[in-house]
C-alpha cells in the first residue's frame, strides 16, 4: 500500500501537468490517450515520473525526498509530507516551472504567495 499511496501522489501532479500546460494537443481533460502520439510535451512528462532514479517526480525521488521529512522508505506518506516533498522536488524541474507553496498551520502568508506567483515559474 506504500506504493499506492505515492502513486497517488504522482497522479495528483501528473493531472496537474496534463490539465496546465499550454500550447498542447493533449491539454484539458478532454484529452485522451493514442498509441502513436509522438508529442514532445507528453513525452517530456512521461520521462519527469519513470521508475527511475534519475526522473524528477519518480518514485525513487519522492521516497528519497521524503527522508528529509522524517519519512523512512517504506513509510505512509500524510498530506504533509507529501507536499513538502512535492515542493522540494519541484524546485529541480526547470522545465514546467511550477512552484509549491505549502501553508502551515492553517496560515496561508500573502506576501510568500505573491512572491511566488511573481516569478516565472507556475505556482500551485
Amino acid at each position: 500500500m506504500w506504493s499506492h499511496s505515492l502513486n497517488r501522489d504522482q497522479d495528483f501532479l501528473i493531472d496537474w501537468k496534463g490539465v496546465t500546460f499550454e500550447p498542447s494537443s493533449f491539454s484539458g481533460r478532454d484529452w485522451q490517450w493514442n498509441v502513436n502520439s509522438k508529442e514532445e510535451a507528453y513525452l517530456k512528462i512521461l520521462k519527469m515520473f519513470e521508475d527511475r532514479r534519475t526522473a524528477p517526480y519518480s518514485i525513487h525521488q519522492i521516497a528519497l525526498t521524503g527522508a528529509s521529512e522524517g519519512k523512512a522508505v517504506g513509510e505512509w506518506f500524510g498530506p504533509n509530507t507529501v507536499a513538502q516533498v512535492l515542493r522540494k522536488l519541484a524546485k529541480y524541474d526547470d522545465w514546467s516551472s511550477i512552484v509549491f507553496h505549502v501553508a502551515l498551520d492553517n496560515t496561508l502568508v500573502v506576501n510568500q504567495v505573491k512572491k511566488l506567483c511573481t516569478t516565472n515559474k507556475r505556482y500551485i
